[in-house]
């Protein structure tokens, strides 16, 4: 599972199998909101201090990637798209 532990400024990946907690990951400021991709490879987690949304590994639980954003960003539907709309 993908937590965010805004109060205690901190995110993690759990187990659902143990309930274990995983590292600690502190790659922002305020973590907000967390969500995991379609594909279940990844959490991401809106740091809403930092502006920014980070990616991290369910493999590894480090981050693997991130963006910055406008400020404050807050929660994060995951969607697919049909990438037939785009032009070639």
């Amino acid at each position: 599972m993908c937590v965010a532990g805004t109060m205690s400024d901190y995110a993690t990946i759990v187990s659902r199998d143990t309930l274990a907690a995983g590292p600690l990951v502190t790659l922002g400021e305020k973590p907000y909101w967390s969500t995991r991709s379609n594909d279940g490879r990844y959490c991401f987690v809106s740091w809403s201090g930092s502006d920014k949304v980070s990616a991290m590994s369910f493999d590894t639980g480090l981050e693997v990637g991130s963006a910055m954003m406008g400020d404050h960003p807050q929660r994060m539907p995951t969607g697919v798209v049909d990438t037939s709309i785009f032009a070639n």
